[in-house]
């Protein structure tokens, strides 16, 4: 049996949340899909895996799932797990869903969970807290109870709609500044190919704002400029002003 954790985490809040999930798991195999490393994974009937997106304007970031797309999991159990900035997470969790029921894996248990938002800091600033740490560990216990029971059957209505929203891409304007120093990072970091080798500016085309670069930059030369920043904060603080409890699924 080998048990995996595959995720997409651009600014490591996902990783975060997964951590402390498989903190009970031993001997995992780590994927993150941001660093272009996963491969085509042979799963085998006893496998587990723990498999991680947040959501993007209510979507699984694009072309993510496209990058798994020859997944086979051979009846093998997954659990899904949603992170958002406190938003919502809208037909993230369903798309996970219908994707890997349709890619032959059994959905063992499911979770969505409220981290700092990515692009505004100061929206759900202090998430994950000690009560969704605490319960984030006791989900991980009745997964492990669930694995010994033997019994694998999920039976919940996933939250979500068929079809899905539209995808929306937001197009941050993100500034580079004098202070880069052209040392390649965010180049090479950039899960979409969206930064150029010769001036690191980005296209915007590619650009699914992740924020990687931002967060990576070690001299802090990029930044999304202060009009988008407002335009986002204005339109958000409307919607996230409310605290969000975490859904557990099992």
């Amino acid at each position: 049996m080998s048990t995996y954790k595959i995720y997409f985490s651009a600014t490591n809040k996902t990783k975060n949340i997964l951590d402390i999930l498989t903190s009970k798991f031993n001997n995992i195999l780590e994927f993150n899909i941001a660093d272009n490393n996963i491969k085509n994974i042979d799963f085998n009937k006893d496998d587990l895996t723990f498999f991680g997106v947040p959501s993007f304007a209510g979507r699984v970031p694009v072309n993510i799932l496209n990058s798994i797309s020859t997944f086979n999991g051979n009846g093998s159990n997954i659990v899904l797990v949603v992170t958002y900035g406190n938003r919502a997470y809208e037909d993230t969790l369903i798309e996970l869903y219908d994707f890997f029921i349709e890619h032959n894996f059994n959905i063992l248990a499911m979770m969505t969970v409220i981290t700092n938002h990515s692009i505004v800091g100061n929206i759900a600033k202090d998430r994950p807290n000690n009560n969704d740490v605490r319960d984030i560990l006791s989900f991980g216990d009745k997964i492990l109870n669930k694995l010994n029971s033997n019994d694998y059957r999920l039976d919940v209505k996933v939250p979500g709609n068929r079809p899905y929203k539209e995808i929306k891409v937001s197009k941050l304007d993100i500034i580079v500044n004098d202070k880069c120093i052209k040392c390649g990072l965010c180049y090479k970091l950039c899960p979409t190919n969206a930064i150029s080798q010769t001036n690191y500016t980005i296209n915007k085309d590619r650009c699914i704002s992740c924020m990687r670069c931002v967060y990576n930059c070690t001299s802090h030369a990029r930044y999304v400029s202060k009009v988008a920043l407002d335009n986002l904060m204005s339109h958000l603080e409307k919607v996230c002003s409310e605290y969000k409890e975490n859904e557990y699924y099992i």
